[in-house]
């Protein structure tokens, strides 16, 4: 077989090997895309859902202050009862420091935000 008959036979194929290659080549860069993106995407959901969990434990903490609030005005709570005032310092104390913790929560996880398109979130 000389290399004329090589050629001969090699040229209907190659531009077939090349839509192949190409088409190959193509469809990796598509992949690749589509697979950063969906990264990208559940990187966003979870920065969301970590604010949604934030916003939820705030809600809770104004509630718990709004409970002692409302007690500690109440007409029926005694305030001259030392037990009942140690009761509502005591939780008006937790539920401060789970406050406190909420901001540091939040102060750090959302202040530095990143140079992506999480900025938009």
């Amino acid at each position: 077989m000389t290399v004329d008959n090589l050629i001969i036979i090699l040229t209907p194929i190659l531009p077939t090997l090349f839509l192949i290659l190409g088409g190959q080549l193509i469809l990796n860069r598509y992949e690749q895309r589509r697979k950063s993106k969906e990264q990208e995407i559940e990187l966003i959901r979870s920065v969301r859902e970590k604010r949604y969990e934030a916003v939820e434990s705030l809600y809770h903490l104004f509630s718990v202050f709004m409970t002692l609030y409302r007690e500690a005005n109440s007409p029926d709570t005694d305030l001259s009862n030392p037990e009942i005032k140690k009761d509502l310092l005591k939780r008006a104390i937790q539920a401060e420091s789970e406050l406190d913790a909420l901001i540091l929560r939040i102060g750090c996880e959302f202040t530095h935000r990143s140079e992506t398109s999480l900025e938009d979130l």
